[in-house]
Parts: C-alpha cells; structure tokens; sequence
C-alpha cells in the first residue's frame, strides 16, 4: 500500500490541472486526435517516440495519458521531467505560433524540478 502525503496531493493536482491545460490548447492548435494511433507507434526506442510520433502525438497518446494513469492509480510520478527542451527545439521554427504550448510544457517540467 501506497502512503500519500499531502505534498503528493498537491503535486497530483498541480500536475492534473497542467494536464487539462496541455490537452486543451493541443485541442485549440488542431493537433489532438480522437483516433487512437497504430500500435506500431507505440513501438519505438527513442525518445519521445520521435522516430514513429510527432511530438503532439507524444504528449496525447503517451505523456497526458501515463500521467493520468499514474495519478489514477495513486502511483508515484516520474521524479522528473524534461520535456520542454526537446519541444522547444521541436517548435523552434513555429515558437510564435507554439508559444503557449511551450509555456505549459515547461510548467510541467517545473512541477518537478519544484519538488
């Protein structure tokens, strides 16, 4: 059985709402997919599924949902996040129009960094 303390409720929340914020503004740029992507995207050994994924398609199918689960499940989180640098690179030719993408991302990475 799991303990959780009160800093891991906080965190859980911080992270969710983060979540919630990252899956609408996935929404409002068009890039969130109401159909699940071929398992052979799930097959990859790179980071970020970079070889099989675009990164939008990363952070829906694999970073908002494993961390939801996680959560769910009252399981402990990564004890960090790195993600905003690779989208900043990612988006390095688009900042302006990813700009509030980037800002959430590297909130998340903060949640951890935090901690």
């Amino acid at each position: 059985m799991t303990i959780v303390t009160v800093e891991t409720i906080f965190l859980n929340k911080r992270v969710l709402d983060i979540l919630e914020r990252l899956e609408k503004e996935l929404k409002k740029l068009n890039y969130w997919k109401n159909k699940e992507l071929p398992l052979s995207c799930y097959n990859s050994m790179e980071p970020f599924f970079m070889d099989k994924m675009e990164l939008h398609e990363w952070l829906q199918f694999v970073l908002i949902r494993k961390f939801r689960e996680i959560i769910s499940c009252e399981s402990t989180l990564p004890s960090n996040c790195k993600v905003f640098p690779y989208a900043f690179e990612f988006y390095k030719n688009e900042k302006a129009k990813h700009m509030q993408l980037l800002k959430i991302i590297n909130e998340l990475d903060r949640c951890f960094s935090d901690n």
